[in-house]
C-alpha cells in the first residue's frame, strides 16, 4: 500500500512554499490561463500541478480536460486560437503524421517531455479466480483475424478455453478504452500490430461482442469488473494501484506488473507517458513554463515525491536532472 494521501492544510500549503523557494518562481502577471487536453491517465498528475499553481502563482490556474490522446492531440495541432491548447498530455508518442498536422496548421514550435512511466494493466475482480495470459493469447482474444491452419480468419474463439486447454472455460469478455484513447493506441502497438500482417484486420480488435469500449470515465471500468467476475479489464497501473482492495492483476508472459518491471521495461506491457508544448505563444509560454518546472521540479517529482504518491512512476534521476536543466535553460 502507498502512504496515506491526507494530509493537514498547513503542511501542504508549507509544502507548496518550499517548492516555490525552491524553483525560484516568481508571481508573475498571466494574460490568460493555459488549456491542457489529453490522456485520462496523465489528467490526475495535471490537475494536482494546476492547483498548487492556483495557491502561489499569480497566474490563472489551467484548465485541465480529459480528451484522450488522440483527440487531446488534434485540438492541440488544429492551430493557434485564443481556446487552443497549450499542453497536450499524451500516453503514446505523438505520431509522424500527428506532428505533420500540426506543420500543416502553423504549429511549428513545439517540445516533447517524457514524465514518466506506466504499465497497461489486465486486471479483474479479486474474487475471480486467476490465471496468467499470454502476449500470444492477448492477440488470440482479440484480434479481428487470426491465424488457422496458415490462414488468416475472422476470430472464432468465444471462450478462452478455445484458445488454450489451460485457460478457463469462460466467454471473453474484455472491457477496455476507446480508440482516442493512448493507452488503447499503446495496447494495439503491444499487442495486435507485431502480431499482423502490415495493413490486415488482424492489426484491429475485433467488434463482434468480445470488446467492449469504455469511455475515459475510469470509475466505470472498476465498477464493471467488480460486477462481473469472468470480465477483464485494461486500464494504466495508476487506475489498478487506487483499487487494490477490488483488482488484482494478471501477469502477462509470466511477468507482474511491479513498479520495478514496468520502469525496467521488463513488463511486456510497459510504456512513456509525455507531455507536449508549444513554445510559440509568447503570451501563454512563461505560465506554460512555470508550470512544468513545477511538475519537473524534484520536490514532486521524485519516487516518494506527490505525483508519485498520485500513482505516476517517475522517470530515473538522471533522466529528471537532465529534463530540469533543459527546462531551467529555457526561461527567459
Amino acid at each position: 500500500m502507498r502512504p496515506n494521501l491526507s494530509r493537514s492544510v498547513k503542511n501542504f500549503r508549507i509544502l507548496l512554499f518550499v517548492i516555490v523557494c525552491i524553483l525560484g518562481i516568481s508571481p508573475l502577471y498571466a494574460q490568460d490561463y493555459i488549456r491542457i487536453v489529453g490522456s485520462s491517465n496523465v489528467f490526475p498528475f495535471s490537475t494536482t500541478i494546476s492547483e498548487l499553481m492556483s495557491v502561489f502563482s499569480k497566474y490563472q490556474p489551467p484548465v485541465v480536460e480529459k480528451t484522450g490522446t488522440g483527440g487531446g492531440i488534434n485540438l492541440f495541432c488544429a492551430g493557434s486560437h485564443p481556446d487552443s491548447p497549450e499542453i497536450v498530455n499524451a500516453s503514446r508518442p505523438m505520431k509522424t503524421s500527428e506532428k505533420r498536422e500540426c506543420h500543416r496548421n502553423g504549429i511549428n514550435e513545439f517540445k516533447e517531455i517524457k514524465i514518466g512511466y506506466d504499465g497497461i494493466i489486465l486486471a479483474h475482480s479479486v474474487k475471480s479466480p486467476p490465471f496468467d495470459l499470454t502476449l500470444e493469447q492477448l492477440f488470440k482474444a482479440l484480434a479481428m483475424e487470426v491465424s488457422i491452419n496458415n490462414k488468416w480468419v475472422k476470430n472464432p474463439y468465444k471462450k478462452w478455453s478455445e484458445i488454450s486447454p489451460h485457460l478457463p472455460d469462460q466467454t471473453i469478455k474484455i472491457f477496455g478504452p476507446p480508440a482516442t484513447s493512448g493507452t488503447r493506441e499503446a495496447f494495439d502497438a503491444l499487442v495486435l500490430k507485431p502480431r499482423c500482417r502490415q495493413e490486415a484486420m488482424c492489426q484491429y480488435i475485433r467488434e463482434d461482442g468480445a470488446y467492449i469500449e469504455m469511455n475515459e470515465n475510469t470509475t466505470l471500468i472498476v465498477e464493471k469488473l467488480v460486477n462481473n467476475l469472468h470480465a477483464i479489464g485494461i486500464m494504466g497501473f495508476r487506475l489498478l494501484d487506487q483499487n487494490e482492495e477490488k483488482l488484482r492483476s494478471f501477469p502477462v508472459d509470466s511477468i507482474k506488473p511491479t513498479l520495478s518491471n514496468i520502469l525496467s521495461k521488463t513488463y511486456p506491457l510497459s510504456r512513456a507517458l509525455y507531455v507536449y508544448f508549444k513554445t510559440d505563444n509568447k503570451d501563454n509560454f512563461l505560465a506554460t513554463l512555470q508550470y512544468l518546472e513545477l511538475f519537473t521540479s524534484e520536490t514532486l517529482w521524485n519516487e516518494n515525491g506527490e505525483l508519485a504518491r498520485k500513482g505516476l512512476i517517475p522517470p530515473p534521476k538522471h533522466e529528471r536532472e537532465k529534463i530540469q536543466k533543459w527546462l531551467k535553460g529555457m526561461t527567459p
